[in-house]
């Protein structure tokens, strides 16, 4: 009952004041004004009041009606003084000024009206109500001396309104900006209205002896109070401005940061022209930039700004509403206004300090406004960034260009550098770090920890893995507004000099992502934007990572396969070898023996002959079993070695001898080259004996028609025994594969080469196993030359 109450006398006060602003609007159409015939600019006196200023002009035509004739004196370029009769024009008849102060006050009520209406009990809606009625009030009736008639007591009702709720403005708007930033200012409420009231009770003293009286020096009174009341409008709405500022550098929360934006910048626009294209001018003795009908048409931002706040910021984005290039616009055209009236006040202080040498001194006072201009302007605009644009990046576009980028990159690496440098440009931090353990299906496996960027810190606290990919840890003091930051591991973060920590967006079974940032270089707190900016970047390089993780499944997948099909053709083509390699020796041994247990060959030559050839296939056969069951052991991991120390000179002329009958019997030329003094090594002598043999055989193998062997021991430093061939060589890409099992080379499979391709595989296992290598050096057409080399001990 109390609030229906307390609202219908506030409406009942609020159509009052409506009725008797409309009232002055009427008035103000018999604004009397000068007519075109008196040159204003020289004008001295009307009737018998000195006209000092424009107050004391709108005062002298106080009651004059509109075409009544009065003298107006003015003085003439040589000084005389000349009186001039002319008719009292109507003041407005050629704009229409008091038509859009009409619309606009009008404006200004339905605003605060509606805004009170629908939030009653808000405290807010009610200050807004009130400045909504005293503001639009002073900018209807426009003046107090505007539409005044002494003889009329009614025409005084508008006029002391208008006092009234000029002087109430300041106070109204400050208490209402305290309202959106409580414990800014601690003062009482009640004490911002003093102030006014004090004002509005001695200038409606004053005016009324000026005007009832009547007395010029009263008039005059009242136009110098008037700069004293100047200073006070100007002290009330820049505490207004600055109060709200400190409040939203210490909002904590996105509604009240929302809210407090919205008045700031409508206090920002409306006021500005007003109070720094008109008010300081004029303290400062200038002529002002704007006149003050069009200053005032700003104010028009102000309700708006105020009731998007109060009843419908939620609704309306003020990042969206007004956006970085805005705010730039109208820093232009604040410092340009600034750079003017330094320019003026330079001008006329350089003019009072050398009369003589204005021309001088005023280019001086350009030069050295110009000089200032830029670095102020970077400074202020420093400031509006850090304060309302705590981020320097266009979200959308920043958003768009990583996307594009990422589409040409289709490695991990290229991926997460992309990300790292994006996020960097856009959100400059002192540390920046990414780590990654992800788990490829195909792997069955979690990969090792890989770290991009800068160093992982040591000492990281452990953060849950299954709080969900979104999840954000923090500590409170680097982060401005965080309805879902964890601030749990603060201390430990706060340790670190990490402000933020990130969880990529990976299911459990896709792995881990862990994004490190640090503080921000400009001294800033992550902002809501900062947040969702990482997290959308983050997404998109997750879904890039788990899409380039997909491709190597598949391209692991694909290889595995190709991987099989060919260890399957190689296991059929070894059994194939294999069998061949078995079946020839045996035929062959199975041949001669029945020829010789036969009695056929009676030639003892031809009989010893064969037992050659037989002996011969046998140790082919036993060469190749050897290789296969050493191969065997190799990929079991049990081949085993017995070292001692052996001479090497013995162990090539072993390996030599096991060939020489076959080399004499097809025409082979063996040259061994022995050093004359032993050469000792710890080895495993049969395992040395088997990989020479297995050099020499397939030296034998791929001679060609170049039937020149040579087997060599050399003695130095490291000991190292040589075969060389001057056959049909290997090509550089093949010199690594061959040591490969089964594997061949593609010049020489043409040759059709008997054994399985194990030899060299069991060549370097042994050579392995004894610390040394196997060395190859081989030109494709001119044979080639292997060395196994044994360290010194």
């Amino acid at each position: 009952m109390r609030t229906r109450l307390s609202l219908f006398l506030s409406l009942a006060a609020g159509l009052v004041v409506l009725s008797l602003s409309v009232y002055g609007y009427l008035l103000l159409q018999q604004r009397p004004g000068v007519p075109p015939s008196v040159p204003e600019n020289a004008l001295v006196r009307i009737g018998d009041v000195d006209i000092l200023s424009v107050q004391d002009r709108d005062a002298a035509l106080v009651g004059k009606e509109i075409g009544a004739l009065v003298d107006f004196e003015v003085r003439e370029a040589g000084g005389a003084l000349r009186t001039i009769t002319a008719p009292v024009v109507s003041f407005f008849a050629a704009t229409a000024f008091p038509l859009i102060y009409l619309l606009i006050g009008l404006f200004c009520f339905a605003t605060g009206t509606a805004t009170f209406v629908l939030k009653p009990a808000d405290t807010k809606a009610r200050l807004f109500y009130a400045l909504t009625l005293v503001f639009g009030a002073g900018l209807i009736i426009s003046g107090e001396f505007y539409g005044l008639h002494p003889d009329r007591w009614t025409t005084f009702l508008p006029s002391l309104l208008f006092i009234l709720a000029y002087a109430l403005v300041p106070a109204v708007l400050f208490d209402l900006a305290l309202s959106f930033a409580p414990g800014t200012v601690r003062v009482r409420r009640a004490l911002l209205y003093i102030p006014a009231l004090l004002f509005a009770g001695i200038q409606t003293a004053t005016f009324l002896v000026a005007i009832l009286k009547p007395s010029v020096a009263a008039i005059h009174f009242y136009n110098k109070f008037y700069a004293a009341f100047r200073i006070y409008v100007l002290a009330f709405i820049l505490g207004a401005i600055v109060s709200l500022g400190r409040a939203l550098g210490k909002s904590r929360t996105e509604e009240r940061r929302s809210q407090i934006q919205w008045i700031f910048y409508g206090l920002a626009v409306g006021t500005f022209p007003f109070l720094f294209l008109y008010q300081v001018p004029i303290l400062l003795g200038l002529k002002p930039l704007l006149t003050e009908e069009l200053s005032v048409l700003f104010f028009v931002a102000v309700p708006i700004a105020f009731a998007i706040a109060i009843v419908r910021h939620r609704l309306m984005d003020i990042s969206l509403v007004i956006n970085r290039s805005l705010v730039y616009s109208f820093l232009t055209v604040f410092t340009i206004g600034v750079y003017l009236l330094v320019v003026e006040v330079a001008e006329r202080g350089f003019v009072r300090l050398a009369p003589g040498g204005s021309g001088f001194f005023t280019a001086a006072g350009v030069f050295l406004a110009a000089a200032a201009f830029r670095p102020a302007q970077r400074k202020i605009q420093d400031l509006v960034d850090r304060t309302f644009f705590r981020q320097r990046y266009d979200y959308r576009r920043v958003v768009l260009n990583f996307n594009e980028s990422l589409r040409h990159f289709v490695g991990r690496d290229e991926l997460v550098g992309c990300f790292l440098r994006e996020l960097r440009a856009a959100i400059p931090v002192e540390f920046l770090s990414l780590r990654l353990a992800l788990r490829r299906p195909a792997l069955m496996a979690r990969e090792a920890p890989l770290v991009f960027g800068d160093p992982w810190p040591d000492g990281f606290p452990a953060l849950p893995e299954g709080r969900g990919g979104w999840a954000v840890w923090g500590r409170p003091a680097g982060v401005l507004i965080a309805p879902d930051v964890d601030f749990g591991a603060s201390e430990a973060l706060e340790a670190l000099r990490i402000d933020l920590v990130f969880g990529l967006p990976f299911s459990p079974q896709e792995g881990v992502g862990r994004l490190a940032l640090g503080r921000k270089k400009s001294g800033a707190r992550f902002s809501r934007e900062d947040i969702e900016l990482i997290r959308t970047m983050a997404g998109e390089l997750a879904g890039n990572l788990e899409r380039v993780g997909l491709q190597e499944d598949v391209i692991y997948e694909r290889a595995s396969k190709e991987k099989l099909d060919e260890l399957n053709r190689l296991k059929t083509e070894f059994i194939s070898t294999v069998s061949h390699e078995l079946r020839t020796p045996m035929s062959s041994i199975q041949g001669l023996a029945e020829v010789l247990q036969g009695g056929r060959v009676a030639d003892p030559a031809q009989r010893e002959r064969y037992l050659g050839l037989l002996a011969g296939e046998s140790a082919r056969l036993s060469r190749f079993l050897h290789n296969v069951l050493d191969f065997g052991r190799i990929e079991r991991q049990a081949m085993t070695y017995h070292f001692a120390l052996a001479d090497l000179r013995a162990i090539v002329r072993d390996a030599v001898e096991v060939f020489r009958p076959a080399v004499e019997a097809e025409g082979f030329e063996l040259a061994v080259r022995l050093p004359d003094g032993p050469v000792e090594r710890r080895v495993d002598a049969d395992a040395v004996k088997q990989a020479l043999i297995n050099l020499i055989d397939n030296a034998i193998k791929y001679s060609g028609e170049n039937r020149m062997v040579e087997v060599g021991l050399i003695d130095g430093q490291d000991a190292a025994i040589l075969v060389r061939d001057r056959g049909v060589g290997i090509a550089p890409e093949d010199q690594e594969r061959i040591f490969e099992k089964f594997y061949r080379a593609e010049n020489v499979r043409r040759l059709r080469p008997q054994g399985a391709g194990l030899g060299l595989k069991v060549v370097r296992h042994i050579m392995a196993a004894h610390g040394g290598e196997v060395r190859l050096e081989s030109e494709p057409g001119r044979g080639s030359e292997f060395r196994l080399v044994f360290p010194k001990p």
